[in-house]
């Protein structure tokens, strides 16, 4: 149905936000407090205690150590953190969810040691039955996955690429000042110290070190104070086979020119394709010459301007942007010329002076590269957070690629045991978007159907569980040969020349394509709400397509290729925006929401309804796992005089679990993007009015500031009646103020 009504921004009350209301209760038992989990927990203390009696004696109590506090499964919730047992403000960091750095002194652990033996109060013996185990850090557990493979075979080649990180004692400048003198003491002693160099971008602090042999590995483990032994990883043009395609001559397509600018950072687009120079406004190179390599960022460029003509996808009508080259990626095809590669430090400096120079005008980022080993494992990684943090840090929004994989099977996949499949870094990264590749083309012997995800496409989830990637889009597909002739989508190469190639390298750009159409519409510029408006059009347009086993690759969906029916609403489909802040100890209840009469028949309430909710949560990467510290809510659904309220939303996976790692693992606790869905085909029982309720949650009881959400509600007639009026009226008849969601389109309309 034809969509030509405005969206529409919905304004709470007065009386909307209200108080939280207050929880509380007695300490809760995991198990029968007895003797033997007594012994436990204080033979793990001692244990501990005598695991660094040495480095108390050597730095004089001076300077804290660190150890790992394991929870019961069941007991993760901050509730439960062991607080009369181990003292407040004790917990610094997170492993895994279940898994919490603690900070201790010769001081501490002893009175935690004195607690645990005379656990005279409720309080303390419950505490102790939610502790799982409390171990010392090992050398062993520090020296990363990727290291340890590369010190079996091509070790010498990152000799001068080694990566630490220290523990950040909860930001105590005084107490990091310490660990950091006394690493710095211990790396003299080993003749290491010289070869130290600082890499600080963003607000990442981790050093680049130059070893001499494998055995310096295991040395630098088994420092006090080193939270991570790494590499910096290295980042190259992804592979790129093309198949060349005989294809009519671009012509005067029908488009609208626009001044959004898309920054490109790749491996340039080169000046010698006629058909992209124009666009490009501005050019910054870091490649060297004979290193340079405009195929792959060509072939990007091209998908942006021209990707739905090359590959005959409709489109009512296209548009024009502006283009940044940011030239970083060097060559690494040796028929090309020479080649290299970028360290991850490296790029993170070109990134970060490239934001310095452009981010304040240049808002839309694309970022498809390729790289080696660091595929996601739940926590952060270094890149991730540092993208994470220019994005915050500029304003500005990345669209990231999952990454490839070779994997010559025919879809559906079974995910990899070794998760060698997941998303590979930045797509980790919680404030970009994530995208994975769906096949456009299909023949009788490829591995995919059309829109069947790619079978090189990597799987999330992302850090904590969260959903990555978080939508798809077309970029190809190939045969069990891996052939990709017919299969693949068309693009331009540097030269001009239509070419045939296949990657999430060229379904990200097509994605944020979509994503720089709704920005570049919207009156008011907002990334967050652009954002929310593409996620929640994929989750709408692919409702039909996806089953929940195909999460893990196609993450939300597809958005639809047309804008304009992403901005606006038909008669029987209306959308409405939340769009606003919540503070701390504050809730969003709106009492008596009108739903649309027309759906209400023989005492049921009928029709069919989609929530998606995104918000940018607070970020700290000391607590790896649980890496987002704040987490909002939302349920919708009608009240009942003989009932309690709870919601009639379904969120994408099950959160109906008990303990809180399962609530994280499959419930989307903590999740910046959170989708829900109902369809209320059969009817659910009238009410006495509908209830819409924001909840907002921090870890560990720490005060954070307020939080922008963007909630959008979808509310859907599968009969195609009108609704729309009857939801306007209502709005107004409950008094609610609301304003259209103003877009471009309209306003040349009414000019």
């Amino acid at each position: 149905m034809n969509k030509n009504l405005p969206i529409k921004i919905v304004l709470p009350r007065k009386d909307d936000v209200k108080n939280i209301r207050a929880g509380g209760g007695p300490k809760k038992f995991f198990c029968t407090f007895n003797a033997e989990v007594q012994k436990h927990v204080v033979n793990s203390l001692k244990s501990v205690n005598d695991y660094y009696e040495d480095f108390f004696l050597e730095t004089h109590n001076a300077i804290p150590a660190t150890a790992l506090l394991i929870m019961k499964d069941e007991a993760c919730a901050k509730s439960h953190t062991p607080d009369s047992l181990l003292g407040k403000n004790i917990i610094i960091g997170a492993k895994d969810i279940n898994q919490f750095y603690i900070k201790i002194s010769k001081e501490s652990i002893g009175e935690s040691i004195f607690r645990a033996i005379k656990a005279e109060t409720d309080s303390v013996q419950a505490n102790m039955t939610a502790v799982q185990n409390i171990v010392p850090i090992e050398p062993d557990s520090k020296i990363s996955a990727f290291l340890k493979q590369i010190l079996q075979k091509d070790f010498e080649i990152y000799k001068k690429k080694i990566k630490i990180k220290l523990f950040d004692f909860d930001g105590d400048d005084d107490t990091n000042a310490r660990v950091q003198q006394y690493v710095f003491r211990k790396l003299k002693e080993l003749d290491l110290l010289e070869k130290l160099q600082p890499i600080y971008h963003g607000d990442s602090k981790l050093y680049k070190l130059e070893v001499q042999n494998k055995a310096d590995i295991l040395k630098l483990s088994k420092i006090v104070g080193i939270q991570t032994v790494d590499v910096f990883y290295q980042y190259a043009l992804p592979a790129f086979s093309t198949e060349k395609i005989n294809f009519e001559h671009l012509d005067s397509i029908p488009h609208i020119d626009s001044d959004t600018i898309i920054g490109i950072i790749d491996g340039g687009i080169g000046d010698k394709n006629k058909a992209l120079k124009p666009y490009i406004v501005n050019k910054k190179t870091y490649v060297a010459d004979g290193y340079k390599n405009n195929l792959h960022g060509a072939f990007i460029a091209s998908t942006i301007l021209y990707g739905n003509y090359l590959n005959t996808i409709a489109e009512s009508k296209s548009k024009r942007f502006k283009l940044l080259d940011i030239e970083a990626l060097p060559n690494n095809d040796p028929i090309i010329g020479f080649t290299d590669s970028i360290s991850e430090d490296e790029l993170m400096e070109v990134i970060e002076n490239t934001l310095k120079e452009f981010g304040g005008i240049v808002k839309l980022w694309n970022l498809s590269i390729g790289m080696d080993g660091c595929f996601c494992n739940g926590e952060i990684s270094d890149f991730g957070h540092f993208l994470d943090c220019m994005q915050d840090t500029y304003g500005v929004q990345f669209f990231v690629s999952a990454g490839n994989v070779r994997r010559l099977e025919k879809w559906p996949l079974v995910p990899s045991l070794d998760d060698s499949d997941r998303i590979i870094s930045p797509a980790d990264s919680v404030r970009a978007v994530t995208v994975g590749s769906l096949a456009y083309r299909d023949s009788e012997n490829s591995l995919s159907k059309k829109n069947e995800p790619s079978t090189f496409s990597r799987r999330g989830p992302g850090v904590g569980f969260t959903v990555k990637p978080e939508i798809v889009d077309y970029g190809g597909n190939w045969d069990n040969s891996g052939n990709i002739k017919q299969l693949g989508m068309l693009g331009m190469s540097d030269n001009g020349e239509v070419v045939e190639n296949i990657g999430t390298s060229f379904a990200t750009p097509r994605a944020l394509y979509k994503y720089a159409c709704i920005y570049d519409e919207l009156v008011e510029k907002d990334l967050l709400l652009s954002k929310a408006l593409l996620i929640h059009s994929a989750r709408i347009n692919s409702r039909k397509i996806f089953d929940k086993q195909n999460k893990l690759y196609v993450g939300y969906g597809l958005p639809p290729n047309d804008y304009q029916n992403i901005l606006q609403s038909s008669i029987d489909e209306v959308t409405v925006v939340f769009k606003q802040g919540i503070k701390q100890g504050k809730m969003l209840e709106m009492i008596d929401f009108p739903y649309p009469k027309s759906l209400i028949r023989d005492g049921k309430y009928y029709g069919e309804i989609f929530m998606t909710l995104v918000y940018n949560p607070v970020l700290d990467k000391n607590f790896g796992v649980n890496y987002c510290r704040s987490n909002i809510d939302a349920s919708f659904g009608p009240m009942y005089s003989n009932k309690k309220y709870s919601s009639a939303m379904i969120l994408e996976k099950n959160s109906d679990f008990a303990f809180e790692k399962e609530r994280v693992k499959n419930g989307l606790k903590w999740a910046p993007v959170k989708s829900y869905y109902r369809n209320f085909s059969k009817g659910i029982e009238v009410g006495t009015g509908w209830k819409l309720e924001i909840n907002r949650l921090t870890r560990y009881d720490v005060v954070l500031p307020e939080q922008e959400f963007i909630l959008l509600l979808t509310i859907r007639d599968p009969n195609g009646n009108d609704i729309y009026s009857d939801m306007i009226n209502g709005l107004r008849e409950k008094s609610f103020v609301t304003t259209n969601l103003e877009i471009r389109s309209q306003v040349r309309q009414r000019q």
